[in-house]
């Protein structure tokens, strides 16, 4: 069951973030699923484990947006367009797991490069805002993000 969890845990959450637009609930949403799946001891039977997951933590998002009453979230920013087949929700599974992928990679940055990286990227700080709040220099930032983009991209 680690394994699994290793295995699919970023991309689920990545996946629930997409309905709920939440991090925390996200992570919540998923760690219930794989909980309820451990309690009922039968993982080992299912045979197509990513889409019962990726299915599981579906159901259990719209679960969670219907008893709080909340609207759905569009998957897209751009469009008010949701799932509507299988293609789609495949496109969205590999785009999660492209997205888990990258996440992971992130995670194995350097300590510093990784801060800076996520300073920028997720905070959508300015370099020169990074530089000023670590107390090192706008070049020290610059390096740090090639660093961090040129790692992403040779293990990717």
């Amino acid at each position: 069951m680690e394994s699994l969890f290793r295995k699919y845990y970023y991309s689920l959450v990545l996946y629930a973030i997409r309905f709920l637009n939440n991090q925390n609930i996200a992570e919540d949403i998923v760690q219930d699923v794989f909980i309820r799946i451990w309690n009922k001891n039968n993982y080992n039977s299912i045979k197509y484990i990513q889409t019962y997951l990726y299915q599981s933590v579906k159901n259990a998002c719209l679960d969670y947006l219907k008893s709080n009453k909340l609207k759905t979230i569009p998957l897209d920013k751009n469009s008010s367009e949701f799932i509507k087949d299988d293609n789609d929700y495949n496109l969205l599974i590999e785009e999660a797991a492209k997205l888990a992928r990258i996440y992971q990679l992130i995670d194995k940055l350097p300590p510093k490069c990784k801060l800076i990286f996520r300073k920028v990227i997720f905070e959508k700080l300015s370099y020169a805002d990074v530089a000023c709040q670590m107390n090192i220099s706008v070049s020290m930032v610059k390096k740090q993000m090639v660093k961090a983009y040129k790692y992403i991209k040779e293990n990717y």
